[in-house]
């Protein structure tokens, strides 16, 4: 039988080592330090990366919680798909659903009320006929509540549902805009549109009267548009890009949307645009319940931006300089 003993190592060598360490915790320190002043001094700050198998698809900060981010991950049933909370300070991630194998989750919002999701599955086990569901976050408790229209937004007061719809026969160059009863189900088509195949997310004003947007062509340019829930008229107020995912801060004048993978904001009027700098390839913006901070996807991993550091400037004094 062998036997090991440890090498004896003489006090200049373990003087040696404890020193070494002493300098790669420093180093380790300082590196952190840099970064951390990096984040704070463009106001980007990282969150969590977009995992694997699956992989993070869109973000969405809940409305009434500052601390908390609903991710979507993956989306084909080649994957499992996952719909999990994100704690901002801890990075903790909790399941509100999965992961589920060959399961399709398509997009995710919050209801107004922030205690329940909104989920678009398709040929998703556990959750059949395909549709939108809503998920209590607490209990987990699952309520069909529409059918699968391309995208839906709740009205800040819970009683009215705005959608996009391909229409009729999953015509692919026919899309309606569609005012529904959120109590009776009961539909009213405030408009068509002809010769578009895309829409790209719907959001609604914090003060419920106007709703946003995008519509266009796949593999051509899009525009938002917004819709006045008091005089029922639509109007552009931004086209020949390729808006998508539009969302309405909070303190309302400002929407925030992608645009060929870059974050950009709008006045709600239209009259204002700018690109938020110092960001590439970023998408699903969402914002925080106060209107200061901006969360997205990037290759990387998942963000928020600072605004106002950022911008240099208090955007809802001041969008464009």
């Amino acid at each position: 039988m062998s036997h090991c003993s440890p090498k004896y190592k003489s006090p200049r060598a373990i003087k040696y080592t404890e020193s070494w360490m002493a300098l790669l915790i420093l180093a380790t320190l300082l590196t952190s330090c840099l970064n951390f002043a990096r984040e704070t001094e463009n106001g980007i700050v990282f969150l969590s990366s977009r995992g694997s198998d699956p992989i993070a698809q869109s973000i969405a900060w809940s409305p009434i919680d500052e601390n908390k981010v609903l991710i979507r991950a993956y989306e084909t049933p080649l994957q499992p798909a996952e719909l999990y909370l994100l704690d901002v300070p801890t990075k903790e991630k909790e399941y509100v659903v999965g992961p589920i194998e060959r399961a399709q989750f398509i997009e995710t919002k919050w209801m107004p009320d922030g205690k329940s999701a909104l989920l678009l599955t398709v040929d998703t086990i556990g959750f059949e006929p395909s549709g939108w569901w809503a998920i209590n976050i607490d209990d987990k408790s699952t309520e069909y509540v529409l059918g699968p229209v391309d995208t839906v937004a709740w009205s800040p007061d819970g009683k009215f549902i705005v959608a996009l719809d391909r229409s009729p026969g999953n015509n692919s160059t026919s899309i309606e805009l569609k005012l529904i009863d959120a109590t009776t189900k009961a539909e009213q088509i405030v408009t068509k549109y002809t010769d578009m195949d895309y829409s790209s997310g719907i959001s609604w004003s914090p003060d419920g009267q106007f709703v946003v947007f995008a519509l266009g062509e796949y593999q051509g340019s899009n525009s938002l548009s917004v819709f006045d829930m008091k005089t029922r008229k639509v109007s552009t107020i931004s086209e020949n890009n390729k808006a998508e995912q539009p969302s309405w801060s909070p303190k309302g004048n400002i929407i925030a949307f992608e645009n060929k993978n870059r974050l950009h904001l709008i006045n709600s009027g239209g009259q204002c645009e700018i690109e938020i700098p110092n960001l590439e390839n970023a998408w699903s913006p969402t914002w925080s319940p106060d209107g200061k901070k901006l969360g997205f996807i990037s290759e990387d991993g998942i963000y928020y931006v600072e605004l106002e550091k950022i911008l240099g400037r208090d955007i809802y004094k001041g969008l464009c300089e």
